[in-house]
């Protein structure tokens, strides 16, 4: 099984059409990833597949974890409050010996998803009416899936080190400098 890996960008920030114009490309499965995270354990890819395939279609969502998000359930804890790489790597290998693949189901649980990633399928993108346009479009698409029929997962073994944390406050949108 291959799963195409995608940064969306559209030189307008419209992410949910880029969304859009990915999901018309593909076949099936999909790992859609922000333009400032990065996988920091070599078994990643690995990781998705085979979560892919043991949750199957009734999977509308599966995401990882990461060092800065505002969902509490992708938040990986204990990551490095720090920029250095290597910690970063280091925590990653740490939470993926911990949880290896294990996957949890949180579609009961109220909490909205980040979208730094979102592996997702053609069927539940097209039964959910796709992305939406605006900036919000990952609060969106977690709205659809959760109102319908599909599951929402996370793979707590696998760590993304989300750089935005990284850059100058004013180099960010607005809305993450609280």
């Amino acid at each position: 099984m291959e799963i195409p890996v995608v940064i969306p960008w559209k030189c307008d920030n419209n992410i949910g059409e880029a969304c859009n114009e990915w999901m018309g490309k593909v076949d099936d499965w999909i790992c859609i990833l922000d333009h400032d995270i990065l996988s920091l354990h070599v078994d990643w890819y690995r990781l998705i597949v085979s979560s892919v395939i043991r949750v199957g279609h009734g999977a509308g969502w599966i995401s990882g974890t990461a060092s800065s998000t505002y969902c509490s359930l992708q938040k990986s804890k204990d990551s490095p409050k720090n920029h250095n790489i290597m910690d970063h790597m280091e925590h990653a290998e740490y939470v993926y010996k911990m949880h290896g693949t294990t996957i949890i189901d949180v579609t009961d649980r109220n909490q909205e998803l980040s979208g730094f990633m979102i592996l997702t399928h053609k069927q539940a993108w097209k039964d959910v009416g796709g992305f939406d346009s605006s900036k919000a479009m990952d609060w969106d698409y977690y709205r659809k899936i959760k109102n319908s029929k599909y599951r929402m997962y996370i793979i707590p073994g696998l760590y993304f080190y989300h750089t935005h944390i990284a850059k100058p406050k004013e180099w960010r949108p607005k809305y993450l400098n609280k």
